[in-house]
């Protein structure tokens, strides 16, 4: 990838990386100074307290572990740990019961783990100049046990929702 900042061509891949993340934090602590948008950094002050009083999630059981892990798409992306979903689902006979045990004990605790908290950042081509790093959005891809457990708590929050509607 090739970019111009400041009529400066840059080839090399880590100062491009550099710039693309130098340039995003930017645009987000920019947002966030804005007069116009106090409650962006209350929000993202908030922090969230344990409550071992309340059970927020029923356990997930194999069988709907199973159920939501088909549904996912086979897409040509992988996360950090590279582990793509087509090759969770081909194995899945092998895991499935220590990745319901680490769900369960998420939903338990409320807890999501941190290493599935980490993304893949790509920088994403809009239109316009190829080279103008404004040009450019960021996606973030997830690691596949993170699709998974997302997908898990999603589907019950739908599930709950119904029932109470």
């Amino acid at each position: 990838m090739i970019i111009n900042i400041r009529d400066k061509i840059i080839t090399n891949p880590q100062t491009v990386s550099d710039r693309f993340n130098t340039f995003f934090v930017e645009v987000i602590d920019d947002l966030l100074s804005q007069n116009n948008q106090p409650c962006i950094k209350r929000d993202l002050n908030l922090q969230v307290t344990k409550c071992a009083e309340t059970k927020f999630i029923s356990p997930v059981t194999e069988t709907e572990m199973e159920r939501v892990i088909k549904s996912l798409k086979n897409i040509s992306s992988a996360g950090y740990d590279e582990i793509h979903m087509s090759l969770v689902k081909q194995c899945l006979g092998y895991f499935i019961k220590p990745l319901v045990h680490i769900y369960n004990v998420s939903f338990q605790t409320g807890i999501f783990p941190d290493m599935m908290k980490r993304a893949k950042i790509k920088p994403i081509f809009k239109k316009g100049d190829r080279q103008d790093i404004h040009n450019y959005r960021l996606i973030s891809i997830l690691p596949a046990f993170s699709k998974i457990l997302e997908k898990c708590i999603t589907d019950y929050c739908h599930s709950l929702i119904s029932i109470l509607y």
